[in-house]
C-alpha cells in the first residue's frame, strides 16, 4: 500500500468511525425516545378521548333535558321523545349513545338492535365479570369511566371499550357513550410510525452527509496529492534539467580541454618523436623504439579524440543535429559492424541547442543499448520534421525485450531517455516485444 493510500485511509477512517458511532447513538436514543413518547402519547390521547366523551355526553344530556324536565308530557312521552333524539344523535357507526335502566334492560342500543328491550344485567364476559351491571353501578356511583370488552359494530370484533355514563335517577336511566380503544391504539401507532420514519430519515440524512463528507475529503486529499505531485514532478524536472545542463556544460568543458589541451600536447609529442625518428638510423634500436612510441601515441591521440567526441561532438555545434546523427550512425556501424541505414533532414534552428543535445544523447543511449542488449543485425535511423515537431526514430531487428520487465541496466537507460525528453516537453514512445526488435520514437516540439 502506497504512502498516499495510507494517508487517505488514516484521514477517512476517523470520519467513518464517528459517523457509525453517531448513527448507533441516534438509534439507541430514538428507541428510548419513541418508547417514552408512546407512553406520553397514550396518556395524552386517552385524556383527549375522555374529554371528548364528556363533551359528547354533555351534548346528549342538554338535548334530552327539555324532555326530562317537561311537566307537560307524560313520562312515557318524554322518554320516547328522548330515545328518538339519542338515536338521531348516534350518527357514527362506532360512537353512539346507549341507555339501560337500573335493572340492566336495554332501552336504547342503536347498533345492537337485538339487545333492545331485553334485560342484560346478568351478562358476563369471559372472565366472569358482569359488565352491564358494573356499568350501571359505576354510573350510580358517579364514576366517570368504565372499560370492558364489547363488540365493535364496524368490525364485529370484541375489543376494549372505554365508556362514560351518567345516571338519571328520576327515570332510572343510565345514559352513556364510549370509544373503542383499538382506534386509539391505531392513532398512537400512526404517530409512532411517523416518529420512527422521521428518525429513519434523520439517520439516512446523516449517513448521506457522512458519505458526502468522505467523498469531499477524498476529493480534497486527491486534489492536494495531485497538486503536490505535479509540483514535485515540476521541481524534479527542473532539477533534472539543471543536472543535465551541468552535465553537458562539464562534458563540453572537458571535451574542449581534451581537444585543445591534451590532444595538442600529444600531437606535439608525436611530432617530436617523428623528428627524432628522422635523425636516428633506420635499423637502430632507438628507431624501433621511437616507431613503437609513435604507434602508441597515435592510438592515444585517437582515443582522446574519441572520448572528446563522445563527451561533446564538435559536429553538433559546427554543422547541426542532422550531421551529428549521421556521424554517430556511421561511427556506430564502423565500430560494431551492424548495418546502419541513416535518413536525416536539416532542421536548422527549429530546436534550441539544449533540445538538440537531448535528442543526440537519446540517439547515443539507444545505440549503446543496441550494442549491449539487442543482438541486432540492422539498424535504421531517421530524423524528420513535421509542422510542429522534430521526429527522431531508431529501429533495430534485435531480440527485443519485455517492456514490463526490462533487463537490469536497460531500464535505467530507458528512464534516462524519458527524463531527458520530459524536461523539454517532448514525447518518447518505445515499442518492443521479445524477438520482435525495438523501435524508439522521439517527438520534440519545435521551439
Amino acid at each position: 500500500m502506497s504512502y498516499r493510500t495510507k494517508l487517505l485511509f488514516l484521514t477517512l477512517i476517523p470520519i467513518m468511525l464517528i459517523t457509525l458511532a453517531t448513527l448507533w447513538v441516534l438509534d439507541a436514543r430514538s428507541s428510548q425516545l419513541i418508547s417514552s413518547q408512546r407512553q406520553t402519547m397514550d396518556a395524552v390521547i386517552l385524556a383527549e378521548k375522555k374529554q371528548e366523551l364528556r363533551n359528547y355526553l354533555s351534548l346528549a344530556q342538554k338535548a334530552i333535558e327539555p324532555s326530562y324536565n317537561s311537566f307537560l308530557k307524560t313520562k312515557r312521552q318524554a322518554q320516547t321523545e328522548a330515545m328518538e333524539i339519542l338515536r338521531e344523535m348516534s350518527a357514527n357507526e362506532d360512537q353512539y349513545f346507549f341507555v339501560y335502566d337500573g335493572n340492566g334492560t336495554a332501552i336504547v342500543e342503536p347498533r345492537l338492535s337485538f339487545m333492545q328491550g331485553k334485560n342484560w344485567g346478568g351478562l358476563v364476559n369471559k372472565d366472569g365479570i358482569p359488565v352491564i351491571k358494573n356499568l350501571i353501578q359505576s354510573a350510580k356511583d358517579e364514576q366517570e369511566f368504565y372499560t370492558f370488552t364489547w363488540q365493535k359494530p364496524s368490525t364485529k370484533e370484541y375489543v376494549p371499550k372505554l365508556n362514560h355514563a351518567k345516571y338519571f335517577e328520576r327515570w332510572d336511566w343510565v345514559l352513556g357513550t364510549g370509544i373503542y380503544l383499538d382506534d386509539v391504539e391505531r392513532e398512537v401507532a400512526a404517530i409512532n410510525t411517523e416518529m420512527q420514519d422521521g428518525f429513519t430519515k434523520t439517520k439516512r440524512d446523516i449517513a448521506l452527509l457522512a458519505i458526502c463528507a468522505l467523498m469531499a475529503t477524498a476529493l480534497v486529499m486527491w486534489i492536494f496529492q495531485f497538486t503536490q505531485k505535479r509540483l514535485a514532478d515540476a521541481e524534479l524536472r527542473r532539477l533534472n534539467t539543471r543536472l543535465v545542463d551541468i552535465q553537458e556544460s562539464n562534458r563540453k568543458r572537458i571535451s574542449q580541454e581534451l581537444h585543445d589541451g591534451i590532444s595538442q600536447y600529444l600531437v606535439s609529442a608525436r611530432y617530436s618523436l617523428e623528428a627524432a625518428l628522422g635523425l636516428s638510423k633506420p635499423a637502430s634500436k632507438i628507431n624501433q623504439t621511437a616507431q613503437a612510441a609513435m604507434q602508441s601515441m597515435d592510438a592515444a591521440i585517437k582515443e582522446v579524440r574519441r572520448i572528446s567526441l563522445f563527451l561533446r561532438p564538435t559536429v553538433l555545434d559546427d554543422v547541426g543535429l542532422a550531421a551529428a546523427i549521421r556521424t554517430l550512425g556511421h561511427d556506430f556501424e564502423r565500430d560494431t559492424g551492424i548495418t546502419t541505414t541513416i535518413d536525416t533532414v536539416a532542421i536548422g534552428d527549429l530546436l534550441h541547442d539544449d533540445s538538440k543535445t537531448a535528442m543526440y544523447r537519446i540517439a547515443q543511449e539507444a545505440l549503446t543499448n543496441i550494442t549491449k542488449y539487442a543482438q541486432a543485425r540492422q539498424v535504421t535511423m531517421s530524423l524528420t520534421t513535421t509542422r510542429r515537431h522534430v521526429h527522431l526514430e531508431i529501429t533495430d531487428d534485435g531480440i527485443g525485450f519485455d517492456q514490463k520487465n526490462p533487463v537490469r541496466g536497460l531500464g535505467l537507460g530507458l528512464r534516462n531517455m524519458q527524463e531527458r525528453i520530459d524536461s523539454f516537453g517532448g514525447k518518447l514512445v518505445i515499442s518492443s516485444r521479445p524477438n520482435a526488435g525495438t523501435k524508439i520514437k522521439v517527438a520534440m516540439p519545435i521551439q
